[in-house]
């Protein structure tokens, strides 16, 4: 979305032919040439379209307004209104998604379970049962394996 206004009509009328149709279509290139520069989201804190709307918008109008000051007019603002991708890029940003949400859960799972091993093995350790080094090993294993997992455990009996 622009706003913009002709403040010098002599310009607007002498050096360009349609005043209107040239702010378009220099705010379409400068769209493309800025908006190219920014990802869409990002795992750190650099700019990216989804929290840096007005940064960008700006960068937009300063960039237009060099290019269309040769028409005799001022851009008040150019914001982004909505971006539309092509169903392959979005497809992709999708499964992005999709991946970070499930390494951050299972980062999550992870923590917890540790957490309960080493709970566990305190928790032995006061009430007297003592674990020697490879007992306790095994037992995290096992304690990791059922709750990291993603499919049900199965209880297995030694035969040993």
């Amino acid at each position: 979305m622009i706003v913009f206004s002709v403040v010098n009509s002599k310009k607007a009328v002498f050096d360009v032919d349609n005043p209107i149709q040239f702010v378009t279509t220099q705010a379409e290139t400068v769209l493309k040439q800025i908006i190219a520069r920014y990802p869409y989201e990002t795992n750190d804190d650099s700019p990216c379209l989804k929290t840096e709307a007005e940064h960008i918008g700006n960068e937009l109008c300063n960039s237009l307004q060099d290019k269309i000051a040769v028409a005799g007019a001022h851009i008040f603002s150019f914001q982004l209104k909505e971006i539309s991708y092509s169903s392959e890029i979005a497809a992709g940003m999708l499964k992005k998604q999709q991946a970070a949400s499930i390494i951050a859960a299972r980062q999550t799972i992870v923590q917890g379970a540790v957490e309960i091993a080493v709970e566990a093995i305190d928790s032995l350790r006061q009430r007297g049962v003592e674990l020697n080094e490879r007992e306790r090993a095994h037992m995290v294993t096992n304690i990791l394996t059922v709750i990291c997992s993603d499919k049900d455990a199965q209880p297995t009996v030694a035969l040993q």
